[in-house]
This record gives structure tokens, C-alpha cells and sequence, in this order.
């Protein structure tokens, strides 16, 4: 059930809400008051679209009401026991979506509307034709033509479909028979039966070819594994003449490096050479040992350093103190303050009279308040005198007091600046006194003292450490001079054992040319039976070569025919195809036929029984017990059943006519969309007297809710206000002032 929407901005409305309840709720107002607006905004919430829009009649942008940058619509409905809630918004910022029980599920125009269709079980197309009429659209049939009726109401039954369907069949025949003609005049069948008897000639010279091919591949196969033996054997021989060449020019060498290290050889000595080492360690030893209490008296120093920094941050640290020490005393020494408590008590006397001031100048008034001007009683004695002496003596009393009273409270400032300022002075004399008792002044003297012992220290440290590096720099220099002495030494030890080495491996080369030795005819036969077989093997690969060019020729002129043949193939195949697929099409025309016609009868059966139930609860009166829909050979006939069947526009008034078209409206409905039991009428009573609007309204208002769970009725009959719906609402606007509209429930 469709519950309430909210209309924000859209056409007429600025800022609208409706609610509605089950049975039937009529929207009534004048034309341009924004009765189909609420209609458009109940189908545009639904599925992003109305029918106005969809037949462009209207731009989306055009429904914004003028000066605003966008519209809004909420529709809340309710749905197999859930509650849904659809906003959608247009204008730059167009948003959509759906909430259900009060979660968002789903956002986005398509979605949104995608949703509403799995929810309710309908489309928006179906929606159009089996629940919202449009203005002035429930005697739509009833008016038509019979061709144009047909067509539009096998349309709404969906069944136009199969009769474009069988159209589109009948093009596609047509054309798949002249292709399948154009194909036939393409096809060759004298050139199919030649290009079979070359592709068989083909295969022969083929098969031929791969067998010369293969008994010279093998030959070759032969004549390589020769080959390469030859050449195996003479890249061996190549590399013992190489090795051999090889060893005799080392042999040249290891001769010539002996020849020259004789000479040295003889002048190395093993002793010297222990000797020379064991002054270099020991040398190194001491530098060593120099170095470390060189460190050690680095350490020292600079221990000096930093103990000297100390002290004279200490001396720094005292000598400020001192001078803090003489500062503090002399601001102690002028500092001074009046007596406190003498102050004190001479506020508290100015207050105690300022107090008593006060006291009698409010007693002075009072009895000034009390006193007659003309004859007074003495209030203390009781004796009659003049009131205006009393109030003219208290009167200067008061002034008096007054006049006494500001001296006081002048004295009592400057008093009170006073105390707070001597009390400021005794604060910060106590303050300084505290300073001055916290300084712990050191011995600057004792301090400077023990400074300069301490540098002395570090100046013997200093003296120290700089004869010991003059010891260290003679220990560099006679280490240096033993390092020089020491290399050219174990430069004669190694050249000692060079020497050794290049005997062992003279002797070894020496050895080794003998294995090596290749005679220069032993070579030169492998080299010639080498190049024999290598020109025997390019001979016969040039020919394996050739018949290899001479089988691919043939293999394209085969592969050439082999299309051919394959083309001319595929058009007798699809010759084939298209005349087996123009038998199925024919026969699927004929099913499309039978199933429209079956399809018609067993929804024209469904809507004549829906019809007869609603008829006999729409329609009170006896005159016509039956009516019905039937097909004409090019026409649905509606008529009513009077003794006989009889088409309704020659026997029926315009009430009755008005009770078919909404029974008809009714059962297009139930049979259509069975799961929702909504019907949304727009003007339905374009065309119809007084008497057949008041029948509709009663129909609307009391019989329609019977069979359907909720109606919304749109009209400008004031015809309608006499009977009783779930809802009513007037809806008025001053269309000359393009004023918005105004909602008012009834």
C-alpha cells in the first residue's frame, strides 16, 4: 500500500505531503492545481520515470519549479509486511535511494528501480498498462477504432510482441532465401570435381617428394657424423702441434729466467735474512711500547684539562657569589618600612568612623521622614515644635556627617596605600634576607690556588709526553730504514725460489715434448680428408635444400586448390544451412501463430471471468446479467448480455459505460499484476453526464475497495465530494499569480 509521499519543488509544489490509506483516496481540484503532478511523482519514484517523460512530451528538467536548482520526491509504501522508503532527487546534484525497515539497500537510479520491480513484481512498462491510467484514459478502448483497439490491447496484454516477432520472422526468411539464391549462383560444381582431381595429383607429388627428401636427409645424417669425426680428429692434432709450440717456447723462457737469477741467487743469505727480521720485530716492539705510555700520558693530561676546566668554572661560580653576597647586603642596608601595626590601627579606627557616619546620617533621615513640616510632637519628649526647624537641623547634621565622611574615606585611601605598600617593602626585605642566607660563598683564593697546582701537573705530563715522541721518531726512522733492508731480503728469498720452480718445470717441459710431437704429413692428410667431406656434405645439403623449395611449391599450390575446394565447400554447406534454417523458421512462425492465438484466448478467458465477478459489484441494476470481451477476426468486441449479446456502444448509457470501462480497468488489473492490488485513475470521467459520474463515484468510493486494496482517484468533479473514501484532498492554487500549490485534507 502506497502510505505517503512528499513533493518538494516539483512543477506546482513547493513543498507538499499526502497521506493514504486502503481503499479508495480521491485527489479533487481544478485544472492546473497539481492533481497529476502527485501521479507523476508516485510513478517517477517508483521507476525513475511517467509516462509523459517517457514519450517526450516533457525534459526532467522542466518538472524543477521555477527558481529552484532542483526537486525532490519521498514515497513511502508497504509490501508484504515491510515498510520502504524511496527518495529521489533531481537537478545537478540527481540521487536516488531505497530503504527498507529503515536500512539504505540499495543506491542509484537503475538500482533503485531495479529493486522496486523485485519487490512489487512489476515493471514499469507493465505498471503503465495494468494499474496507472492516465487522464481522461478509462473509456480509452471503449472510444477506439476496432483495428487501432486490437493493436493497442494486444499491446497492454503483451501479446504484440508475437505479431512483431512473426514479422521480424518473415523479413528473416526473406532474407536468408535470397542469400541462400545468391549463394546457389555462387556455387561451382564442375570446378569442385577439377580442384578435387588436383589436390589428389598434388598429394601424389608430395608423398614423393618426402621420400626423396628422407633418404637424402639420412644420407646427409651419414656424411655429417664423418665430418665431424674428421674434423674432431684434425682439431686434435691442431691442438697438440699448438701445445708442443707451446713448450718449446717455455722451455726458451724457463732457460733465459735461470740464466738471469744465477748471479743473484748466489749473493742471498738465510742467516742475514733471520738476522735483518729479528731487528725489525724488536725495534717494532719498542715503538710500540713507546706509543702506549705515550697514550697513557695523553690520558693524564687531558684528565689535567678537564679538572683545570672544572676549577675554573668553580672560581667563575664563587666569584659571582661574592659579588650577589655584596649586592644583597647593600639593598638590604637601604630598605626600609614604616610601622605596620600603628597603620593598621588607624584604618580600622577611619572604618569604625566612616561606620558610625553612616549610622547617624540613615537616623537623621528617618526622623526627617517621620516629622510634619507644619507641627510636630518631640518624639523624646512629647512637647509640640516647629518641623521645619527639625528638618532643617538635621539637615545640615547630615551635611556635616557627609562632609566628614568623604575626609575619612580620602584619609583612609591614602592610609590603605600605606600599609599595602610598606607591606610590599616587608615582603621583599624578608625575601632578600632569605637569599642572603642561602649563599655558601667558597674560598675564591683556595680555589685559584688549586688551580694553578693542578696546571703544573699537567706541564711536567706535557714535558713527559714530549720526549717520549722525540723517542718515538728516532724508533720510526730506524724501523723505516730496517723495513727497506727487510724487503730487499725477502725479494732475494723469493727470487730464490723462482729460481727453484723454473728449474722443476724446465724439466717437466722438457719431458712433455715428446708426447706432444705431430709430423707435419700425419696433419696435413687429416686436414685434406677434412675439407673432402666438408664439401661432400654442402653438396648434399644444397640439393636437400632444392627439394625442399620444390615441396613447398607444391604445398602452396596444394594449400591454393585445398581453399579453393574449402571455399566452394563452405558455400554448398551453407546452401545446406540456410535451407534447413528456413524450414525451422517457417516452422517457428507457425508456433509464434499458434501460441498468440492460444496466449489471447486463455487471457481473454481470464479477463472475462474477473469482468463477470467485478459486474455483478460494480453494476447494482439487472438489465445486462453477463458482459464480456470477445475476438473478432480484427477487433475485440465488448458487449453485454441481454437476452442475447449485444456490443456495448448500441444498448449502454454512459453510466453503464463508464461501470465496463472500470470493470475492465479492474480485471486487467487482477489478471495482469495479481500480487499488487493497486489501481491509480487520472480524470476518469472525461466524457460522462451527471448521472454516470455519480454512478462511477459510488462505484469508486464503496464497490471498487471490495476487490481492490488501495485507489487513488484524481478529478475536478465536485460530484465526488458526496461520497465517502478512505482520503480526500482538495488541492488549490492561484494559477494567475503562479502561487504554489496548497494541499488541504477534506
Amino acid at each position: 500500500m502506497i502510505e505517503r509521499i512528499e513533493i518538494v519543488n516539483w512543477r506546482s509544489h513547493k513543498q507538499s505531503e499526502l497521506r493514504f490509506k486502503k481503499g479508495t483516496n480521491l485527489l479533487l481540484g481544478i485544472m492546473g492545481a497539481g492533481k497529476s503532478s502527485v501521479l507523476e511523482c508516485i510513478s517517477y519514484a517508483l521507476f525513475g520515470t511517467f509516462p509523459m517523460l517517457e514519450r517526450r512530451r516533457v525534459k526532467l528538467e522542466n518538472v524543477i519549479r521555477k527558481g529552484e536548482e532542483s526537486a525532490k520526491v519521498i514515497l513511502d509504501f508497504s509490501f508484504n509486511g515491510s515498510q520502504y522508503r524511496v527518495i529521489r532527487q533531481v537537478g545537478k546534484r540527481k540521487s536516488a535511494e531505497i530503504y527498507k525497515d529503515g536500512q539504505l539497500i540499495e543506491r542509484g537510479a537503475v538500482a533503485v528501480s531495479k529493486v522496486v520491480s523485485e519487490v512489487l513484481g512489476v515493471d514499469y512498462e507493465l505498471f503503465t498498462r495494468a494499474i496507472y491510467s492516465e487522464q481522461n484514459n478509462i473509456e480509452y478502448f471503449l472510444n477506439l477504432d476496432p483495428r487501432r483497439r486490437k493493436k493497442e490491447l494486444d499491446a497492454l496484454l503483451g501479446l504484440d510482441r508475437f505479431e512483431e516477432a512473426r514479422s521480424s520472422i518473415t523479413t528473416v526468411i526473406g532474407r536468408v532465401r535470397a542469400k541462400k539464391e545468391g549463394l546457389e549462383n555462387a556455387y561451382e560444381k564442375e570446378r569442385e570435381e577439377e580442384l578435387r582431381a588436383k589436390k589428389e595429383e598434388y598429394q601424389k607429388a608430395l608423398s614423393s617428394l618426402s621420400s626423396s627428401l628422407e633418404e637424402l636427409s639420412s644420407l646427409l645424417a651419414e656424411l655429417r657424423a664423418r665430418w665431424k669425426k674428421a674434423a674432431e680428429r684434425h682439431t686434435s692434432l691442431t691442438k697438440k702441434r699448438a701445445v708442443y709450440e707451446r713448450l718449446v717456447r717455455e722451455v726458451q723462457r724457463l732457460k733465459g729466467v735461470l740464466s738471469s737469477y744465477e748471479e743473484k741467487v748466489r749473493l742471498f743469505s738465510q742467516e742475514e735474512l733471520e738476522k735483518v727480521r729479528t731487528a725489525y720485530k724488536e725495534v717494532r716492539k719498542s715503538l710500540e711500547e713507546e706509543r702506549a705510555v705515550i697514550a697513557e700520558e695523553e690520558r693524564k693530561r687531558r684528565s689535567f684539562l678537564q679538572k683545570i676546566a672544572v676549577m675554573e668554572r668553580e672560581v667563575q661560580r664563587a666569584r659571582k657569589e661574592l659579588e650577589e653576597r655584596k649586592r644583597l647586603e647593600k639593598e638590604l642596608s637601604t630598605l626600609s618600612y614604616p610601622d605596620l601595626e600603628k597603620l593598621e590601627g588607624e584604618v580600622v579606627k577611619l572604618k569604625n568612623e566612616i561606620y558610625s557616619l553612616k549610622t547617624r546620617i540613615k537616623e537623621a533621615k528617618e526622623l526627617m521622614a517621620k516629622v510634619d513640616r507644619e507641627a510636630a510632637t518631640c518624639p523624646l519628649c512629647g512637647s509640640t515644635i516647629s518641623g521645619t526647624a527639625i528638618i532643617e537641623k538635621k539637615g545640615e547634621e547630615i551635611k556635616e556627617a557627609e562632609r566628614r565622611m568623604k575626609e575619612c574615606y580620602d584619609l583612609l585611601e591614602r592610609k590603605e596605600k600605606e600599609l599595602k605598600e610598606g607591606r610590599q617593602l616587608k615582603e621583599r626585605k624578608t625575601r632578600l634576607q632569605s637569599r642572603l642566607e642561602a649563599l655558601k660563598v667558597a674560598d675564591v683564593e683556595a680555589l685559584e690556588r688549586a688551580k694553578e697546582e693542578a696546571k703544573k701537573a699537567m706541564e711536567a705530563v706535557v714535558s713527559a709526553i714530549e720526549e717520549r715522541e722525540r723517542r718515538v721518531k728516532q724508533l720510526e726512522e730506524q724501523l723505516n730504514a730496517l723495513a727497506v733492508e727487510l724487503k730487499e731480503k725477502e725479494r732475494l728469498a723469493e727470487m730464490v725460489k723462482e729460481y727453484e720452480r723454473a728449474k722443476r718445470a724446465l724439466e717437466e717441459r722438457s719431458a712433455l715434448q715428446s708426447q706432444y710431437y705431430v709430423s707435419e704429413e700425419e696433419w696435413g692428410e687429416a686436414e685434406k680428408e677434412k675439407e673432402r667431406l666438408f664439401a661432400e656434405v654442402k653438396e648434399k645439403e644444397e640439393r636437400l635444400r632444392a627439394l625442399k623449395r620444390e615441396r613447398a611449391e607444391k604445398e602452396r599450390q596444394a594449400a591454393e586448390v585445398g581453399a579453393e575446394l574449402e571455399r566452394i565447400s563452405a558455400i554448398k554447406s551453407k546452401i545446406l544451412h540456410l535451407e534447413r534454417l528456413e524450414k525451422e523458421l517457417n516452422i517457428f512462425k507457425e508456433a509464434l501463430l499458434e501460441t498468440q492465438v492460444e496466449l489471447r484466448a486463455s487471457l481473454i478467458e481470464a479477463i472475462n471471468k474477473a469482468m463477470n465477478d467485478l459486474w455483478h459489484l460494480f453494476y447494482p441494476y439487472g438489465n445486462y446479467s453477463e458482459v464480456r470481451v470477445r475476438v473478432g477476426e480484427n477487433d475485440y468486441v465488448f458487449e453485454v448480455y441481454e437476452k442475447e449479446w449485444k456490443t456495448i456502444e448500441s444498448v449502454a448509457s454512459g453510466g453503464e459505460r463508464a461501470m465496463f470501462a472500470l470493470t475492465l480497468r479492474v480485471a486487467l488489473a487482477m489478471v495482469l499484476v495479481p500480487k499488487l492490488s493497486w489501481l491509480i485513475l487520472d480524470e476518469p470521467t472525461h466524457n460522462l453526464d451527471s448521472n454516470a459520474v455519480r454512478s462511477l463515484a459510488d462505484a469508486l468510493a464503496f464497490r471498487v475497495p471490495e476487490v481492490v486494496d488501495q485507489v487513488l482517484l484524481i478529478t475536478h468533479e465536485e460530484q465526488f465530494m458526496g461520497s465517502d473514501f478512505a482520503t480526500t484532498y482538495r488541492l488549490l492554487r492561484d494559477k494567475e499569480k503562479g502561487a504554489a500549490t496548497l494541499v488541504e485534507e477534506v
